[in-house]
């Protein structure tokens, strides 16, 4: 022991402590005993000590190398009590104690142990921060070495005990429990190589207490902690606070424990969120050859790295956000407690119970396990290429690229595609069996299946086998489509109910099921059985066949057992023969029982079954059934009689030979040439537009106001006249008139279950021209003509049918008044030219056709009106009639096969509308509201039709639009300005409203009288 000053060792009361306190100053180490009863001694360099208590305090207490033998102190060593006492260790010095307390009440002791071979050894345990308000301090540096049972930092409330462990050889073991903030705050902080040692860590025991241990390093030199397990509280819900800060250091595992580092949920002694914090300098974990278990959050910016044999189990609600490195043994983990990306170099256990989708990439050369029962969805870029093991539950593979490369090995659970692509990884199956779900989605599986244990497939979407695989053990399609176009020779596959086996492939025996499908090939094709195959009751054999004589099959090389089910024939698109063989089923050892049915998707081709001893054979014979019998419309059974006096040979006709029923009925409507009947209810509607246009103008407005002053009506016509009121001008019986309008208007008809709706848009002009013959007391008579254009458009969507109808139109009109009677009549000729689109698309046959034909349609008119005035309103019931020819010519398509011939016809509908109309000015301005609403009733040739042939045939067939609707609402709603004496400009929108159809147009209008 080495001192700078003399030292008095002094007997305390009753000899309960020895107290080393410098007392004078000496040239040279002297060591002063004050009394007899003091038992320190130096004899030749070592100083020794007996009494309960040996205290070092004041000044520096150095123990240095050059000793020739330890320290020894048999009884409690106080570093601090009275007063601040400091004790360094350094240069290979060594002291060996017993127990010792470091810091007091009030007071600061400091024992620092630093360099090689410089060792504190205690056979018992050590204090650091003792006292209400004392602070404590333990240096171990560079070597140092620090060794005890026990050891507490921060142990009394107010106590402040810190630990620095710091330096390559530097260690700090405690033999039994190492507690960090008992009552008071306690740190301990290890790093750059430093190493402490404790079978248990406890911290932050009391409330009230702090217990900080931070653990950092950096490559090459971190700090080691090695522990069987770190505790926290008092384990009754009473708890101080904790922080462990990994930051670069190693934490090592020197015992097998499940809670190893708990969070409070699961062990009563665990850690709360918040508590684990790893740094940037992230947080290592070495397992140590044992099975540790850490389920405290995890947070922090930094990642972790796995190290050592044994297996870490993370089972936290982790947020660290540095990913996670697997260097050696296994970690265990599920997508909550996983922070990634991974870099795996080792094993990587998913222990799933519940589901979970982990969308962190894993790369590395380690492998991957899935255990539990829960589904591991996998959606990240995984390039991990050390094989996968599924073990339970559902491994999820969401994207092409999120399973990594290496094999897969199966011993029970579920690989579930959740993408269209493929997988080339080659898959072992194990004792648990194996089970793809394919989730709706379309997959490949290239390389071979291999193993004695079940394969199963479920989930709808289908499944291609296209390897050649080994596979021993049972194959079970439950769901969805299997197709085996590579080899499961050494498998029997059973094809449950509503699942599908199918593809090109050989297979080691088939069993279908009640309600199963065997769907051989691609499209047509052959399945290969080495085996035998054998159809339950119920079952289904789907056979793909077409007109060259080919169909699906089936050849075994045992015997195919036939209990009944049903021989379901889908027939491709093609010209078929009166009567086809197929063989659909071959058996080297013989065929057993029959088919108990058989259907067909053709209308026109009827299925039959034949057996010899070895074969099944399919027969397709022309059936009975007319075209016409499956039709279900009247348009639909006059085209199916046309059709059908065409024969065999021409096209349409083979070509609805070989069609369902209801592709036939889609044929037939495509085929009528509805359109051109939809041309005349077109036609119809453009007459509508040139009579309301003529009786708009004839009725004129209802309400002419008195008098008033012209200057104030037309002030632009004499410059500088002002007046304050504005009035329209008098209205008078005019002996010219000029007039026009442009109009638009757009209408859409429901089918009716025959045919099928129509959507018109139509654009025009009308002009006119008129005089008064004579105005004589209360009649007058007016004389015009009138002529325009129009252009309509119209679709039919459900028949693949589009037209254009331009017209030019030419009428006669009068209009003549008797008092408050007006009577207007006229005739009218509309010239029409009809361009008509459509397409044919029936199964194995397409046309385009086209036609322009002229036409005509010629109307008489007449509304008979009584004008009153009502408080201001001009009113007027009315009564209208009006009955309209319309003249189609004959015509040709042009197109293909397809093509028709149309008939010249002639329509002759009627319409009459009762109804009120009211018209009032808008305060004092020359503005004038107008409006109408009334019933319209429709009758005659109602349902507008056209007559039609095919070009090559002689049948004609009638075909039918959408009838006009019989009743219907009609309405109006307009808006005059009077502009000047003699001119007048109006906006009007009309309506009409019927069961299925829907009218509306705008117009403008301008009327001149002079």
């Amino acid at each position: 022991m080495r001192q700078s000053t003399p030292i008095l060792v002094e007997p305390g009361l009753n000899g309960s402590m020895q107290t080393l306190r410098p007392k004078a100053p000496s040239s040279h180490p002297v060591l002063l005993v004050a009394a007899a009863t003091a038992v320190m001694v130096l004899l030749m360099g070592v100083a020794q000590a007996q009494s309960p208590n040996t205290v070092v305090e004041g000044v520096p207490v150095t123990v240095p190398g050059t000793q020739s033998s330890p320290w020894s102190i048999s009884n409690n060593l106080m570093v601090g009590n009275t007063l601040g006492g400091t004790l360094i260790i350094e240069s290979g010095g060594q002291v060996n104690g017993t127990t010792a307390r470091v810091g007091s009440d009030n007071v600061t002791g400091t024992v620092t142990v630093r360099d090689a071979n410089s060792v504190w050894a205690n056979t018992g345990a050590i204090s650091i921060g003792v006292g209400s308000s004392g602070f404590g301090f333990l240096n171990i540096l560079n070597g140092g070495s620090v060794s005890n049972t026990t050891a507490e930092v921060g142990v009394n409330a107010g106590g402040t005990g810190t630990v620095t462990v710091s330096g390559s050889g530097s260690q700090w073991a405690n033999s039994q429990t190492l507690a960090v903030g008992w009552y008071g705050n306690g740190t301990v902080t290890i790093d750059n190589g430093g190493a402490v040692s404790a079978p248990v860590i406890w911290m932050g025991v009391v409330p009230g207490a702090q217990g900080t241990l931070t653990l950092s390093g950096t490559a090459g030199n971190r700090g080691v902690l090695t522990t069987g397990l770190l505790a926290k509280g008092l384990g009754n819900g009473q708890t101080g606070d904790a922080t462990l800060n990994l930051d670069g250091g190693i934490l090592r595992a020197s015992a097998d424990r499940a809670s190893f580092l708990a969070a409070q949920a699961d062990y009563r002694f665990g850690f709360a969120a918040g508590d684990v914090v790893i740094g940037t300098g992230g947080a290592f974990i070495d397992s140590n050859g044992h099975a540790i278990g850490i389920s405290a959050a995890l947070g922090g910016s930094g990642g972790l790295t796995k190290l050592g044999a044994g297996t870490l189990t993370l089972s936290g609600a982790n947020t660290y956000a540095g990913g996670t490195t697997i260097s050696d043994g296994v970690l265990v983990a599920n997508t909550t407690s996983l922070r990634g990306p991974v870099l795996n170099n080792a094993v990587l256990v998913f222990n799933q119970p519940v589901d979970g989708t982990f969308s962190g990439n894993i790369s590395g050369s380690g492998s991957l396990k899935k255990d539990g029962a829960g589904a591991l969805t996998l959606a990240g870029i995984n390039t991990y290429t050390g094989g996968t093991q599924v073990n339970g539950g559902t491994l999820v593979i969401a994207a092409p690229d999120a399973l990594g490369s290496g094999p897969v090995a199966f011993g029970g659970g579920v690989l579930r595609f959740d993408y269209t692509g493929s997988l080339d990884r080659p898959i072992t199956v194990s004792p648990g069996g194996f089970t793809v779900d394919t989730n709706g989605n379309t997959q490949t599986m290239s390389a071979p299946l291999a193993g004695s244990d079940p394969f199963t497939k479920v989930g709808s979407g289908s499944l291609n086998l296209t390897g050649n695989s080994p596979l021993t053990g049972p194959t079970s399609v439950q769901a969805g489509r299997l197709a085996v176009n590579g080899s499961l020779a050494n498998s029997t596959i059973t094809v449950q109910n509503g699942a599908t086996l199918g593809g090109n492939g050989t297979i080691g025996g088939l069993v279908v099921q009640n309600g199963g499908f065997a769907a051989p090939g691609n499209s047509i094709g052959t399945l290969t059985v080495a085996g035998n195959v054998a159809f339950g009751a119920g079952s289904v054999y789907q056979v793909e066949i077409n007109a060259a004589g080919q169909s699906d099959r089936i050849v075994a090389s045992g015997m195919a057992t036939i209990s009944g089910g049903t021989v379901q024939v889908l027939a491709e698109n093609g010209n078929y023969a009166a009567a086809t063989n197929y063989t659909i089923l071959t058996a080297g050892a013989g065929v057993t029982g029959r088919f108990a049915n058989v259907t067909s998707n053709l209308a026109f081709l009827t299925p039959s079954l034949s057996n010899d001893s070895s074969n099944v054979t399919l027969t397709m014979t022309r059936n009975q059934t007319g075209f016409a019998g499956v039709a279900l419309t009247r348009n639909q059974g006059f085209t199916a009689n046309a059709t059908e006096r065409l024969g065999v040979g021409q096209p349409v006709y083979d070509a609805l030979l070989s069609t369902t029923a209801t592709e036939a009925r889609a044929g037939f409507d495509l085929l009528s040439g509805e359109a051109h009947a939809q041309a005349v209810s077109v036609a119809i509607g453009e007459s509508a537009l040139v009579r309301e246009a003529i009786l708009g103008h004839l009725r004129g407005p209802l309400l002419t106001p008195p008098g008033a002053s012209i200057a104030a009506a037309f002030s632009a016509d004499l410059p500088g006249s002002k007046s304050a009121t504005v009035m329209p001008a008098p209205r008078r019986e005019a002996r010219y008139a000029l007039w026009g309008e442009a109009l638009g208007g757009q209408a859409n008809t429901n089918a009716d279950g025959n045919a099928a709706g129509l959507s018109r848009r139509t654009g025009g002009a009308i002009l006119g021209a008129d005089m008064l013959l004579f105005n004589s007391g209360p009649g007058s008579l007016r004389v015009g003509v009138a002529g325009g254009y129009t252009q309509s458009r119209f679709d039919l969507d459900a028949r693949l049918s589009s037209g254009r109808l331009e017209s030019g139109h030419a009428a006669l009109y009068a209009g003549s008044r008797f008092g408050a009677f007006r009577l207007d009549a006229g005739l009218s000729l509309s010239w029409s030219e009809s361009d008509i689109r459509r397409q044919v698309a029936i199964r194995g046959f397409g046309d385009l056709l086209r036609s322009q034909r002229p036409g005509s349609t010629a109307q008489a008119f007449a509304e008979l009106g009584y004008g009153f005035t009502w408080q201001g309103l001009a009113l007027e019931p009315f009564a209208q009639l009006a009955l309209i020819r319309v003249s189609t010519e004959a015509g040709l398509e042009q197109g293909g096969a397809a093509a028709l011939r149309l008939v010249s016809s002639e329509q002759n509908p009627g319409f009459t509308t009762l109804g009120l109309r009211a018209e009032a000015q808008i305060l004092e301005t020359p503005l004038f509201a107008r409006g109408m609403v009334g019933w319209r009733h429709g009758f005659g040739d109602l349902t507008p039709q056209a007559l039609t042939a095919f070009a090559t045939g002689i049948a004609p067939a009638r075909v039918f639009a959408a009838p006009i609707d019989r009743d219907g609402f009609a309405a109006e709603a307009g808006l005059d300005w009077r502009a000047t004496q003699t001119t007048t400009l109006g906006l009007t929108y009309a309506a009409s409203l019927g069961e299925r159809t829907r009218d509306h147009a705008l117009k403008g209008r301008i009327d001149m009288r002079f």
